[in-house]
């Protein structure tokens, strides 16, 4: 059970002086496409028929906070200026490596002995998003050791060919391209040429686990993505 956690970069106890005593995370609901077809025993699922894969609404998030002292209304009103009514960004100190982004809400409070409780809550975006970019410097002190995996490709240089290998824990996502230089990209023998400067390749939608992918040419390659999860 995670004890604080961080509202757009700012802990919830040590900045903005409220103690967190629960949390939930509602699974996000599948966008379901049921259709109900005359004389036909049961409905006809639709749901991954356009695009291969689920679709889901917003989740929830319902955060809640003790606050002890007679200063309460002074940290109630800070709080209430900081993220009422904001899209923040938040983490949880037990899953530090993702954040859940959406626009929140804070409660209105409930008086207790020498002191107060209330609770923030938001409709999030339905996937978890990982703090790191592929194409940032890696970091020791955010890392998970037990559940992280590092994914770092910043200023590949290629001459002649390079081939990369992008290990995905969550959901399928587009990558990005940033390049000096002409390069052409091979993902499951299709190939993409791709001109300088920054390019997202929708032609490749990849898998879950390990993708090996081709850079060919001569230039200096970022590649560009944040795993999400649900």
């Amino acid at each position: 059970m995670a004890y604080s956690v961080k509202i757009d970069g700012k802990d919830i106890h040590r900045d903005l002086g409220a103690l967190m005593t629960n949390y939930t995370i509602s699974p996000p609901k599948p966008q379901e496409n049921l259709l109900q077809i005359p004389l036909r025993n049961g409905s006809l699922d639709l749901t991954e028929a356009l695009t291969g894969e689920v679709k889901y609404e917003n989740r929830d998030i319902n955060i809640k906070l003790q606050y002890l002292g007679y200063s309460f209304l002074n940290v109630y009103s800070n709080i209430m200026n900081y993220c009422h009514g904001k899209k923040c960004q938040v983490i949880f100190d037990d899953d530090k490596n993702f954040y859940y982004e959406g626009r929140l809400e804070v409660s209105d409070f409930k008086y207790i002995k020498y002191g107060a409780t209330f609770e923030i809550s938001g409709s999030m975006q339905p996937f978890k998003t990982s703090i790191f970019s592929s194409d940032e410097p890696w970091l020791w002190d955010p890392f998970d050791f037990e559940t992280g995996i590092i994914n770092s490709f910043q200023n590949v240089v290629v001459n002649g060919t390079e081939t990369i290998k992008l290990i995905y824990q969550g959901q399928r996502t587009y990558i990005s391209i940033t390049t000096d230089s002409q390069i052409t990209v091979t993902y499951k023998g299709e190939s993409v040429v791709v001109g300088a400067g920054t390019t997202t390749l929708y032609e490749f939608n990849f898998d879950q686990g390990e993708n090996e992918i081709v850079l060919s040419g001569n230039a200096t390659v970022s590649i560009v993505y944040r795993e999400v999860s649900l």
